[in-house]
C-alpha cells in the first residue's frame, strides 16, 4: 500500500503541467484556503498559488512549495524517507543532508533535507515534510535552486510556518524550523496567553550557514530576529546569535530550546550561552508571557505549550546511577549507517531528536531536567553535518560546540589516529559529571568523515575508572565499520 502511495504521489510530482498553464494568484501575498477545508497557507508576496486538483504548487521562478494531501493516516517517517528516495532517483548526486523529527500545521512530523541536481540540471536542495492527522497525511516539498536559495528561504519559511491542517491555526506544536528556513516568515497568529517567551525567532542550520558570522558547526538554533523591548533584546541577545544552552542543558536544534522553555514560566530568569561571532558568551534573561510580548504584526516568537500539571524545575538532583562496568563479550549492533561492536550487557537508546544515540548498562543513560540525555559509563554516537574536509578540521568544529555548551570542559590531549584503516582524530577532555554529584568524568572522543558528515563517537567514564576501561573502548572503536561508505 505504502510503495503504491510513493509511486502516486511522485508521479503527482514529476508529471505536473507548467505553472503559466495553471489558474495562477500572485500580489502582494495572500492566505490559500483548500476548497475541501483541509488546510490553509500563506501564499508570499511575488509567488504565485496553482491548484491542480491533484496538488496545490506555490512557486517564485524554480523555487517552489508542493502539497499534497491524502485522506487517510501513513508512517510520516516512511512516507518521508521513501518520497525522498523516489525523487532522488531522478536526481543525479542526490544525496540526503539531515532528517527527523518536526511540526506540520500542529500535527506530528518527519521531515528529510536533501541535494544534489534536479533534472533541469540545476543544483537546488529539496525538502520534504510529512506530517499525519487520524484521518489524513499531508506532505509538504520545498525546494529551490542552490544559487537562489538566499532570496527564496523569506518564502519558503512562510510556506512552512504558516502550514495549517484542517484550515484553522493550532498551536499543539510550534511551526518546525529544521532544515530549508531561514528569512523572516509572514504574519503568524498570536501565541496562547500565559506561556514563556523570549521574544526571538529562530531556525536550525544547513550547509549553507557554515562560515558566515563565525558559524563553524550545525549544533544549535540561529537567532533570526530579536523582537524589540522584549525579554531577550533586554537581556543583549542580538540577531545572529547561536543559542547552544539554556540553564546548561544542551540545545543542539530548535525543538531543543522549545522543549526547553515549555518547563518555564512567564517571569523566570534563565542562562543562555550563545555563540556570538565564534565566541562563547553568557546571558541571563528575565522570560516574558506570551500574552502582548509580540507587537503585531510582527511575527510569532520561539516557544512552546506551557505545562498546566507539572511545577517548573528548580534546583534539580540526578541520583547518580550505580555503576556497572561492562562486559568483556561483545555484541553487534547495527546503527543508521555503521556497524559496531558493543559490551553484551550495553543497550542502545535514540535521543528524542534521532541525532545520537546514548549506550550503557543499565541505568547508565541519564534523561537531565530539560530533556536532553547524558550518559556516566558508555558511548555517545553521532552523525552529524559538516562541511570539514578532513578528520582534524571535524574535531575543530566539535570541540568548540561541546566547549561552548559546557565552559567547564577541559581538553587533555588529541592527536590523529587511525580507527579501523581509516584517518581519525582522537580526543581526550574532563569535566564535572552531569550529575552534579562531584565525580570527574573523562570522555574520550573519535571523531571520523562520513558521507553525511562528521561521525562522532565519545567514550564516557568517571576518571576514576577510565585507566581500566580504555583497552575495552579500543576494542569498541576498533570494531566500527560504515555500511554506507565513509573516507
Amino acid at each position: 500500500m505504502l510503495a503504491r502511495l510513493l509511486l502516486a504521489v511522485v508521479a503527482v510530482f514529476l508529471l505536473m503541467p507548467k505553472a503559466a498553464s495553471w489558474a495562477a494568484a500572485t500580489g502582494a501575498g495572500s492566505l490559500y484556503r483548500d476548497p475541501k477545508h483541509r488546510f490553509q497557507v500563506s501564499v508570499p508576496a511575488g509567488w504565485s498559488a496553482a491548484d491542480t486538483g491533484d496538488m496545490l504548487r506555490i512557486s517564485r521562478g524554480e523555487a517552489y512549495g508542493n502539497v499534497i494531501v491524502m485522506d487517510r493516516p501513513q508512517p510520516t517517517r516512511e512516507l518521508a524517507e521513501g518520497l525522498a528516495k523516489q525523487i532522488g532517483g531522478q536526481w543525479r548526486g542526490f544525496q540526503q543532508l539531515q532528517q527527523g523529527e518536526s511540526h506540520l500545521g500542529g500535527l506530528r512530523a518527519h521531515f528529510v533535507v536533501c541535494a544534489g541536481t534536479n533534472p533541469k540540471g540545476v543544483p537546488a536542495l529539496l525538502k520534504v515534510v510529512v506530517g499525519a492527522s487520524p484521518t489524513r497525511t499531508y506532505v509538504l516539498m520545498l525546494s529551490a535552486p542552490q544559487a537562489e536559495f538566499a532570496s527564496a528561504q523569506p518564502g519558503l519559511d512562510q510556506i512552512e510556518q504558516s502550514f495549517s491542517a484542517g484550515g484553522v491555526p493550532e498551536f499543539a506544536a510550534p511551526p518546525s524550523t529544521a532544515g530549508i528556513e531561514g528569512g523572516a516568515p509572514g504574519p503568524a497568529p498570536s501565541p496562547p496567553a500565559n506561556r514563556a517567551v523570549l521574544g526571538i525567532l529562530t531556525r536550525d542550520m544547513g550547509p549553507e550557514d557554515l562560515g558566515k558570522g563565525g558559524i563553524t558547526n550545525l549544533q544549535g538554533t540561529l537567532i533570526q530576529q530579536v523582537m524589540p523591548g522584549g525579554p531577550a533584546a533586554k537581556a543583549g541577545i542580538q540577531a545572529g546569535d547561536v543559542v547552544v544552552a539554556l540553564d546548561r542543558q544542551p540545545v543542539q536544534r530548535t525543538p531543543d530550546l522549545v522543549r526547553l522553555l515549555s518547563l518555564r514560566r512567564p517571569g523566570e530568569t534563565v542562562e543562555l550561552l550563545v555563540v556570538r561571532a565564534g565566541k562563547p558568551v553568557t546571558v541571563r534573561a528575565q522570560l516574558g508571557a506570551a500574552s502582548g510580548s509580540l507587537p503585531a504584526p510582527a511575527p510569532a516568537p520561539m516557544d512552546a505549550p506551557q505545562p498546566q500539571t507539572e511545577p517548573p524545575l528548580r534546583a534539580p538532583v540526578i541520583t547518580a546511577p550505580r555503576l556497572i562496568l561492562p562486559d568483556s563479550t561483545l555484541k553487534t549492533h547495527r546503527g543508521q549507517g555503521y556497524v559496531v561492536s558493543i559490551p553484551a550487557n550495553w543497550n542502545a537508546t535514540a535521543s528524542p531528536s534521532g541525532l545520537s544515540t546514548y549506550f550503557g548498562a543499565a541505568d547508565a543513560v541519564l534523561t537531565l531536567p530539560g530533556g536532553g540525555m547524558s550518559v556516566s559509563l558508555g558511548m555517545t554516537v553521532t552523525l552529524q553535518p559538516s562541511g570539514a574536509k578532513d578528520p582534524r578540521a571535524a574535531a575543530d568544529q566539535w570541540i568548540h560546540s561541546v566547549s561552548a555548551q559546557d565552559p567547564a570542559l577541559r581538553t587533555l590531549s588529541r592527536e590523529p589516529v587511525s580507527i579501523a584503516g581509516r584517518s581519525a582524530e582522537s580526543i581526550l577532555l574532563e569535566g564535572p559529571s552531569p550529575t552534579g554529584d562531584g565525580e570527574t568524568v573523562v570522555s574520550w572522543a573519535v571523531i571520523l568523515l562520513h558521507p553525511k558528515g562528521a561521525f562522532v563517537a565519545v567514550f564516557v567514564s568517571p576518571r576514576s575508572e577510565f585507566n581500566n576501561l580504555r583497552p575495552i573502548f579500543g576494542k569498541i572503536a576498533g570494531s566500527l565499520r560504515f555500511t554506507d561508505g565513509g573516507r
